[in-house]
């Protein structure tokens, strides 16, 4: 059982300059875990399993109430360091993600999930979701054709929202892909083309830090488990003497900056950090096992699976020996 913690009551010089600031703080939860709160707020907003994720869940709040300061405590109750959150663009829509998927493939059927993430700002992940939902809901078909799904929208099927029962897509959706076809007819190439937006970091992707903290979390546990791994004393040991939790926090930031992330990985260098383990190639190819299963196990695609391991692989000469 964790010890009682207080929360941080006594206000550093740092913590008083920024008191007419918006903020929002990330502490350790006396229950364990970490949490989001207010300054001098009796209750948390949010309670997380790892740091990583309560400072992101602190800087969507404050990106969307007009920006201010993520404060970070350490477990002392400390400072540890003050991001400034801008605010967050505005990105109202008429449509719910759902709408805007099932615009673009009525607009461009013969688009690829790349194509249609891009053009909806949602990574491809996110966009296969809801395009499962859709094809669940009766609203989208899938077809393979060689090596590839196309799309069709069914203009008939009913709408579900109560408030719009017995309606179906036909006389909205005909009506306005006719009018984008005639306001843009080179839309569905450019986007194709990649000319009208940028392509999407890996860890966008991915989805972000929250998946790929779930990831981390999956394989590390079984990484302790796998008794290929276990036959190595000093990899045994590092992964179970009472620092695991650090290691997945270590882990994720890593990830998180190999893969185009927000974040800066300050722990050391992967021969620095691995040298004294003595792990074997072997070894190595079986963790990167263990990682594979755990993106297959949380249904990430083929394509983010192989890069991501990619930039596993290519650290191999400086962790095995």
């Amino acid at each position: 059982m964790m010890r009682s913690r207080r929360w941080p009551t006594e206000k550093s010089s740092e913590e008083k300059a920024m008191t007419n600031s918006n903020q929002r703080h990330v502490v350790q939860h006396p229950d364990g875990g970490w949490a989001v709160r207010k300054p001098h707020a009796a209750r948390v907003s949010s309670r997380h399993q790892t740091q990583v994720l309560a400072q992101t869940r602190a800087k969507e709040i404050l990106s969307h109430s007009g920006g201010g300061e993520a404060v970070t405590h350490g477990c002392d109750g400390q400072i540890r360091n003050s991001d400034t959150v801008k605010p967050a663009m505005a990105d109202w829509s008429l449509l719910s993600p759902q709408g805007r998927v099932l615009f673009y493939i009525a607009l461009c059927p013969d688009s690829t999930i790349n194509a249609i993430a891009r053009a909806v700002d949602r990574t491809e992940r996110q966009v296969w979701s809801i395009m499962q939902g859709l094809r669940r809901g009766g609203l989208l078909h899938f077809r393979k054709k060689e090596k590839r799904h196309h799309y069709s929208i069914n203009l008939d099927a009913p709408l579900l929202h109560p408030t719009i029962a017995g309606m179906t897509l036909r006389p909205v959706m005909e009506q306005a892909v006719a009018q984008a076809r005639r306001n843009a007819t080179d839309i569905c190439e450019e986007i194709e083309g990649g000319r009208t937006m940028p392509e999407q970091s890996l860890y966008e992707r991915l989805g972000g830090v929250n998946p790929i903290a779930m990831v981390v979390d999956r394989f590390s546990d079984e990484i302790v488990k796998n008794p290929k791994l276990n036959v190595n004393s000093n990899l045994k040991d590092w992964n179970t003497k009472g620092q695991l939790a650090g290691l997945k926090f270590m882990r994720t930031v890593w990830i998180c900056a190999a893969t185009g992330g927000p974040f800066q990985y300050t722990g050391k260098n992967m021969h620095d950090a691995h040298k004294d383990l003595h792990i074997t190639p072997e070894e190595f190819d079986e963790v990167g096992d263990e990682i594979g299963r755990a993106l297959d196990h949380f249904g990430v695609p083929e394509r983010e699976k192989q890069e991501l391991l990619a930039a596993v692989v290519a650290r191999k000469g400086e962790v095995a020996s």
